[in-house]
């Protein structure tokens, strides 16, 4: 006789009744990454901007004092070593260190009343500019013209006048240029007699002469005349080219230096 076994419930199982299909391979289980902790913040040891400064302030400082010393020295070095050469085969006397030339000057700034050399320019050495030495007398005239100007030019109300500073300052070169500035290679600058170098420093000494007599009116009457001569030669200096007025101007100043020295080493003027 066939016996029917009841099928258990579903889902009723006794513990070893069934195993269960073998489970799916589960994939591996990844460490979740752990939290970043930065590492300690190690303290920069940053310098206050301001004493940085200080300190490069101060580091420039001692190079620029190093490197003048070290200029001054090869300037000093090397003015040794110029006089050294400038002062070979002279005498112990004062008198062995005046040159004829500078006796040629001494004696034509002496007995004449102004002394001239030539100059020449580096970049033409075949021209020669004729300079000359001033006196206070000439200076004083060169004041006068320049008041002149001032005068003349109409005031206004509230006494101030339209007169550039600089108008003033060209027209003061300008005519110390002309009564400091002959021409070149010998000629002439202005080809009016009146306006010659020799024809204006003559009158100046004149002008000295009449008031010293007493000749008051003689003397305005030349004084006047002789301004206007100057007047016209300081505008022929103005119409020279700027660069060689500036050359002039300063070769004029170098030779005022030298006939200062010149004039004050013993034996060119007598023992008083």
């Amino acid at each position: 006789m066939n016996e029917r076994v009841a099928a258990p419930a579903a889902g009723l199982f006794s513990k070893g009744d069934l195993k269960g299909p073998t489970p799916a391979a589960q994939p591996e289980r990844k460490e979740a990454p752990r939290a970043f902790s930065p590492a300690p913040e190690t303290k920069e040891d940053f310098k206050d901007p301001f004493a940085l400064q200080n300190e490069q302030r101060s580091h420039a400082e001692t190079v620029s004092r190093s490197i003048e010393r070290k200029a001054a020295s090869e300037v000093g070095e090397a003015e040794k070593v110029q006089n050294a050469l400038n002062n070979q085969g002279l005498g112990s006397s004062e008198e062995d260190r005046i040159s004829p030339e500078d006796m040629k000057l001494a004696e034509q700034l002496i007995f004449r009343g102004y002394a001239e050399k030539n100059v020449v320019m580096d970049s033409f050495p075949e021209k020669k500019f004729t300079i000359c030495s001033t006196n206070a007398e000439e200076l004083s005239i060169i004041d006068d013209v320049a008041f002149d100007m001032v005068k003349n030019i109409k005031t206004n109300e509230d006494g101030t006048v339209d007169l550039p500073e600089n108008h003033i300052r060209t027209m003061r070169n300008a005519l110390f240029v002309a009564l400091s500035y002959r021409g070149v290679d010998g000629a002439e600058l202005s080809s009016d007699p009146l306006s010659h170098l020799n024809t204006l420093k003559k009158a100046i000494f004149k002008v000295n002469d009449f008031y010293n007599d007493g000749e008051i009116k003689k003397a305005e009457e030349l004084k006047n005349s002789l301004k206007k001569a100057l007047v016209k030669r300081a505008t022929l200096v103005k119409r020279l080219p700027t660069p060689l007025i500036d050359f002039l101007s300063g070769e004029k100043y170098r030779f005022d230096g030298k006939m200062a020295e010149v004039m004050n080493q013993k034996g060119i003027l007598p023992k008083s």
